[in-house]
């Protein structure tokens, strides 16, 4: 699984030396670091309903569509958390 997602991080952004970017790179950090959590996590951690979750990480850069799930590195709830705090 890890390596299908790192596959998915490597489609993402890159800087014009072909490296990942900065963000790239801390997401992929917490993927292999296990810090990734599901939607259904995120709703239980802020107590909202499942959907309000989804809709706010399903478009989300970084956020992984993995068979049919939603996986949310640690840094993209980070960001969304302090964006939502604004």
């Amino acid at each position: 699984m890890r390596a299908a997602i790192r596959r998915k991080l490597g489609e993402a952004e890159h800087t014009s030396d072909g490296q990942p970017s900065a963000g790239v790179q801390d997401c992929l950090s917490n993927v292999i670091e296990g810090k990734v959590y599901k939607i259904g996590d995120i709703a239980k951690l802020w107590s909202c309903s499942h959907e309000f979750a989804r809709r706010k990480f399903v478009r989300e850069p970084g956020v992984i569509k993995f068979e049919g799930m939603y996986l949310v590195p640690e840094c993209v709830l980070e960001r969304v958390v302090r964006r939502l705090m604004i």
